[in-house]
């Protein structure tokens, strides 16, 4: 996989992160390859994180959500049943919240 990645970039210049100044893959591939597998990672933390974010809207309820820490009231995504998550507005302030 990283020698298709570094084939694909093999006509292009990378700035790395850590100067100013583009890399000529072609001459230098080692630095190249070990941008672009900088940058995979960082993708793929990314994704990670979006993924888990997504679990984490996932409540049940406005109680289970304000009990998480969740405590402004406003639009969530909860899935009571499992069956399909949808929106609600949690009022978290009346009554003690949730």
């Amino acid at each position: 996989a990283a020698l298709l990645l570094l084939a694909l970039f093999a006509n292009y210049q990378i700035i790395p992160s850590t100067s100013a100044a583009p890399v000529d893959c072609q001459k230098n591939t080692a630095v190249c390859l070990e941008e672009i597998m900088k940058e995979l990672t960082q993708v793929r933390f990314g994704i990670k994180l979006l993924t888990e974010d997504i679990t984490l809207v996932r409540s049940k309820n406005c109680a289970e959500l304000y009990k998480s820490g969740r405590r402004i009231s406003g639009v969530y995504t909860i899935d009571p049943d499992g069956l399909g998550a949808f929106n609600v507005y949690c009022d978290h302030t009346t009554a003690g919240g949730g």
